[in-house]
């Protein structure tokens, strides 16, 4: 049964094959015609228990290249918009990146990042007073108030938080 199911098979190949490949070829081109071809001739050796290898065997095997061509195009469809899709986005996020604004943006929060973790480094009287001047904004005298300490000694921590900034801020020079 086996053997008489081989023959049946690989005459059908060889004489269906060349004809099919031309009308999967007029649909999809001969890239993807010869697997087109090839995928329906495999599938049928799977379900050949299954297949009523004398019933009109050429028109079964016309339609089945003809659904596979036109999963194929389909495929081809979702595909070319996709990549339609991923191009748009990274020529969106190029010109996102590239706007000024945009720079001008991240250049100011990797600063106040900079700036932020230096304050962090100061000493714990000298950080408050600074946090609560310029994050606050509040002024000398209510945060000498709000600390209970004189204006003077306000003054002074600001003056050393601004020296101590300076300091851990200054852009590094390339003879250090």
């Amino acid at each position: 049964m086996e053997q008489q199911l081989q023959t049946v098979y690989r005459e059908l190949f060889q004489r269906y094959y060349s004809p099919l490949f031309a009308y999967a070829s007029s649909m999809v081109g001969d890239d993807d015609a010869e697997d087109v071809v090839e995928e329906v001739f495999a599938d049928l050796w799977q379900r050949r228990h299954r297949v009523d290898f004398d019933g009109p065997m050429q028109a079964f095997l016309y339609r089945a290249v003809y659904t596979r061509s036109i999963n194929v195009l389909k495929h081809r469809q979702v595909s070319a918009g996709y990549l339609q899709q991923v191009e748009q986005f990274h020529q969106q996020r190029q010109d996102y990146v590239e706007h000024p604004q945009v720079i001008w943006q991240m250049e100011r929060a990797e600063l106040m990042d900079q700036v932020d973790t230096a304050v962090s480094t100061l000493p714990d009287k000298c950080q408050e007073v600074f946090r609560m001047c310029y994050e606050s904004g509040l002024k000398n005298g209510e945060i000498a108030q709000a600390l209970n300490i004189s204006t003077r000694t306000v003054e002074a921590h600001l003056y050393k938080a601004l020296r101590l900034l300076r300091e851990k801020l200054r852009p590094k020079s390339g003879s250090d």
